[in-house]
């Protein structure tokens, strides 16, 4: 029941917004009474919490095979952009309003996102440092730089498929994808 009441507050949470949604709204939804919500988290902010989890542990699913060491950093590119042109712009939209909303409300919470968007910084730094190692990479990159364009990519892409068509936007990220992979190694 319990993870039935955070996925249902996650969605009444989405399409609502935070403010808008009360306990007593998330209870009638699963025909239950607010008391049975209290059964299991002590406050809204409680079951807020751990929709802010739900949602960051999704985007965590999706970094954990990237770790893979046999995949290469133009595969990984490759995975990135199926995992964004297959996100329902909708819910994409709604679950960055909400991270955002969390993070600006709740400090701790701003912690646990960012600490979610180093991992996925760590898991493409490591496979620069391992081509670093090999000697792939050009010797004047800028690492710091292109992790900042990576992430600038991924999240600039996810937020401007709420603007633009995802189609649309489908056309430039690979083009931009291989832009960095030409800037890291050096290749025209």
């Amino acid at each position: 029941m319990k993870d039935q009441i955070i996925e249902t507050a996650l969605y009444m949470f989405l399409n609502n917004g935070v403010l808008q949604t009360s306990l007593i709204d998330i209870a009638k939804s699963l025909n239950l009474t607010k008391g049975a919500i209290y059964h299991y988290f002590r406050s809204k902010d409680e079951l807020l919490f751990a929709s802010f989890d739900l949602i960051v542990m999704g985007m965590e699913s999706y970094i954990t095979p990237l770790e893979d060491h046999n995949i290469s950093l133009k595969d990984t590119f490759g995975i990135l952009y199926e995992i964004m042109v297959s996100q329902n712009t909708e819910e994409v939209t709604g679950q960055y309003e909400f991270l955002l909303y969390c993070s600006r409300t709740y400090p701790e919470l701003k912690s646990k996102l960012i600490e979610a968007t180093h991992k996925f910084n760590g898991v493409i730094k490591g496979k620069i440092l391992e081509d670093i190692k090999k000697g792939k990479v050009r010797q004047d990159l800028d690492l710091d730089h292109v992790l900042l364009k990576i992430s600038l990519i991924f999240e600039g892409t996810m937020y401007l498929n709420q603007v633009y068509s995802p189609i649309g936007m489908s056309y430039h990220v690979p083009k931009l994808f291989d832009e960095i992979l030409n800037e890291i190694y050096g290749v025209n």
